[in-house]
């Protein structure tokens, strides 16, 4: 009986071992494609995973493994419709649902998973960026903030990481964290040449959060880097203003004319010149400078402002009346842009900032978002006309309801 006990226990353990060694042979195309996307060889893992499934169709790790590869190759919305079979079973697999989910701009799906790999791997500087990334599309700048900490703090990841602190302090108005920030990033990389955004548009944003700050002659300094690099209108606007605040009007002058050699229909640069000539009380060529302006399409009260100087020094008091009122008309809509951006910036959660942000992504194309936030909104308010109207639209794929028409003074 020992001896039949022995051999009984020798057979199983045999036939175990068998079919461990069985699943390993089986499985090894799987560890091929593992190890194929792990050297970037995407081609190779899609390979691999298709022929596995020809034998194995509903294998869980291929079709995960052949998920992940599709996002590594740029199809995200196959790689979604593998994962939506299976569900994600671990953290590449959480990384690469969310990357697929970011690929097409569903922010709102992306974050809970960048959420959920993040728990599992906190200093993963990929995911950290991704995250912050995420979060600012979706207005939650305060949140943006922390993860951009975070990732600032990686070795290796510094410049890239103030680079976002410095962004997401400007869209914040907090111009001298923005200044600082921007700053830092020359500490770690003192000629911005491995940053997210070119040296000249890192340039030019750090000259812009400068001037904001109080700073025109740093400012200066580096608005000149920038054109040395390329020179642009928006450089030549913004170096005018710098050396106007330092008191160098004629420089200033000089600045702004460049940029419409670059821009003959810059409104700020025109501006800025009229403003320029009216102090000297030189109204026909505060006119000659504004002139271009009309035909603008959309046209800023600073602009219908100057015109009723022009026209007030001139001594036309009709035509002056008549840009008086088309001043007002242009204030009361900055007004409302203005009170919709401070809903977004002051209370980026409540019920209106979220319905004004899936207007925003609706008008952009981007209807997958839209739809996700208006999903979830359904139950606060449904019974509001424009809450119902823009759903509707949404989901038509229609014109959208104007903003105009939001009840600001509920705000």
């Amino acid at each position: 009986l020992a001896r039949l006990l022995l051999l009984l226990v020798f057979g199983l353990a045999l036939a175990a071992t068998a079919a461990v060694a069985l699943e390993w042979v089986r499985e090894r195309p799987l560890r091929d494609a593992e190890q194929a996307l792990e050297r970037g060889e995407v081609e190779a893992a899609l390979q691999a995973t298709a022929g596995f499934l020809t034998r194995h169709p509903e294998n869980s790790r291929c079709l995960a493994l052949r998920a992940r590869a599709l996002v590594a190759a740029g199809s995200p919305g196959e790689a979604l419709r593998l994962f939506d079979r299976i569900g994600p079973a671990s953290g590449p697999d959480l990384h690469a649902m969310a990357r697929a989910y970011l690929m097409t701009e569903q922010w709102s799906q992306a974050l809970p998973l960048l959420v959920r790999y993040l728990q599992l791997e906190p200093k993963d500087p990929e995911g950290l960026y991704e995250i912050t990334a995420c979060r600012v599309q979706l207005g939650m700048l305060h949140e943006a903030l922390e993860t951009a900490r975070q990732f600032a703090v990686l070795p290796g990841h510094e410049a890239r990481g103030y680079v976002f602190l410095g962004t997401i302090h400007s869209d914040l108005g907090n111009d001298n964290a923005a200044a600082d920030a921007y700053l830092r990033v020359l500490r770690y990389d003192p000629e911005a040449r491995n940053l997210q955004v070119t040296r000249q548009d890192f340039l030019l944003e750090l000259a812009q959060a400068l001037l904001a700050a109080g700073q025109p002659a740093a400012a200066v300094e580096h608005v000149e880097a920038c054109l040395a690099e390329r020179r642009s209108a928006e450089a030549y606007v913004l170096l005018g203003d710098a050396r106007q605040q330092l008191g160098q009007t004629e420089l200033a002058e000089r600045a702004w004319e460049s940029s419409l050699e670059l821009d003959r229909v810059n409104a700020p640069a025109r501006e800025a010149l009229a403003r320029a000539a009216l102090q000297r009380r030189d109204a026909p060529q505060a006119l000659d400078w504004l002139a271009p302006l009309i035909a603008l399409p959309e046209m800023k009260s600073s602009t219908a402002y100057q015109f009723q100087r022009v026209h007030t020094l001139l001594g036309d008091e009709q035509a002056a009346a008549r840009w008086r009122e088309r001043l007002e008309q242009l204030r009361a809509q900055e007004k409302r842009v203005s009170a919709i951006a401070n809903v977004l910036n002051q209370t980026p959660y409540s019920f209106w900032a979220r319905v004004i942000r899936a207007h925003q992504f609706a008008a952009a194309g981007n209807w997958a978002q839209a739809e996700a936030i208006l999903r979830a909104l359904e139950r606060e308010q449904p019974a509001d006309p424009f809450f119902k109207e823009l759903v509707a639209a949404v989901s038509k794929r229609g014109p959208l309801p104007s903003l105009d028409r939001l009840p600001v003074q509920q705000f």
